[in-house]
C-alpha cells in the first residue's frame, strides 16, 4: 500500500484507499442526495481485499495461533499486485510475488495440516485475470489460480 500510486497506470488509486477501503465519501452528488442514509463512498471496484483485510481485524475470535485457528485468511492483495502487470510485461515479472507467496505457504506445517483446506484469500478482480497456463506466454493475467493441464 506504500507504493499505492504504481497500482494502476491511468489513475491514481491512493485516494480510493482511504476509510479502510471504502474511499472518499460521496458528499455532493445528485445521485447520493436522493437517498436518506449518506453512507456513500467512492469505492473502487478492486479493493474488496482490502475491505476484507481492514474488517477482519475487528473480528472478535481472530486469532495469530495458526494451531487453533478454523480458518486462515492469507491477507495477500493479489488484485492490486496484479494490477500492477497486467498491461506489456513479461509474465515472468507478473508471476514473481505471487510464486514466492505459493512457496512461503506450502512450506509451512500449518499449511500441510491439512493440505491447504482451511486456508483462504479473497480476490477483487475476476479469476480470469489469474488463471493464465504456466506455458502461455500471452500477455494477460497471472497463473496464481493455475488450471491443470
Amino acid at each position: 500500500m506504500e507504493d499505492c500510486h504504481s497500482i494502476n497506470q491511468w489513475y491514481d488509486i491512493c485516494e480510493y484507499l482511504s476509510n479502510s477501503g471504502l474511499g472518499p465519501q460521496l458528499t455532493n452528488s445528485r445521485d447520493v442526495d436522493d437517498f436518506p442514509n449518506k453512507s456513500w463512498f467512492a469505492t473502487n471496484q478492486f479493493l474488496l481485499e482490502v475491505i476484507f483485510c481492514t474488517r477482519m481485524k475487528d473480528y472478535k475470535f481472530l486469532t495469530n495461533d495458526l494451531a487453533m485457528a478454523s480458518v486462515v485468511n492469507v491477507p495477500f492483495y493479489a488484485s492490486l499486485e496484479i494490477s500492477r502487470h497486467l498491461w506489456g510485461l513479461y509474465t515472468s515479472v507478473k508471476d514473481v510475488v505471487s510464486n514466492d507467496l505459493i512457496k512461503f505457504l506450502v512450506e509451512q506445517s500449518e499449511w500441510k495440516r491439512m493440505w491447504s483446506k482451511d486456508y483462504f484469500l479473497i480476490v477483487g478482480r475476476v479469476t480470469w485475470d489469474f488463471r493464465r497456463m504456466p506455458h502461455n506466454q500471452s500477455f494477460w493475467g497471472s497463473n496464481f489460480f493455475r488450471l491443470p493441464e
